[in-house]
């Protein structure tokens, strides 16, 4: 969390038009609200498609999320950090250069990725900034995640049909 308040508080900085929503997940959501910067719009878990389709650009904690924010036509910007020994094993196992599902489906960094050390707040601003201040550049990176969303599939047949006829 400390990393996306901060790079939110830095864009708002520069940018006083600019609103933040935060979509609490049920699992950490007394904490998140208890971190979250007092301005920040707090939407329930239960509203998220319509905050989602509403975002122009939004900073995610890698995960389920970012592939249901780039479903909804946000530019996505993705961090995540783990601890040492989880992120050594990690490294061991998963040997995609992503984290990012519709960014392993590209072969490319479709949504930019900030992982460990690179998961600070001046990165995600340089990465966000560009998006909300250029249309064009906006629109650029949701066509590359909208490609990447074809890839994985979208408007495919369903998962449960498809898994029914291999049984």
């Amino acid at each position: 969390g400390p990393a996306l308040w901060e790079a939110a508080a830095q864009l708002k900085a520069t940018r006083p038009a600019l609103r933040t929503a935060i979509v609490l997940a049920s699992a950490v959501a007394p904490e998140a609200r208890a971190q979250a910067p007092a301005d920040a719009l707090i939407i329930d878990e239960a509203e998220k498609d319509d905050a989602f389709s509403a975002a122009s650009v939004a900073l995610a904690a890698s995960g389920t999320v970012t592939t249901e924010l780039a479903l909804q036509g946000a530019a996505v910007i993705v961090g995540y950090k783990l601890d040492w020994v989880t992120w050594a094993l990690a490294r061991l196992v998963l040997r995609s250069r992503y984290v990012t599902l519709m960014n392993v489906a590209a072969g490319k960094e479709a949504a930019p990725e900030f992982i460990q050390t690179r998961f600070k707040a001046s990165n995600l601003v340089r990465a966000a900034a560009p998006l909300l201040d250029d249309a064009h550049a906006r629109a650029a990176q949701i066509a590359a995640q909208n490609a990447a969303l074809d890839a994985m599939g979208r408007g495919g047949r369903p998962a449960a049909e498809i898994a029914a006829d291999a049984v």
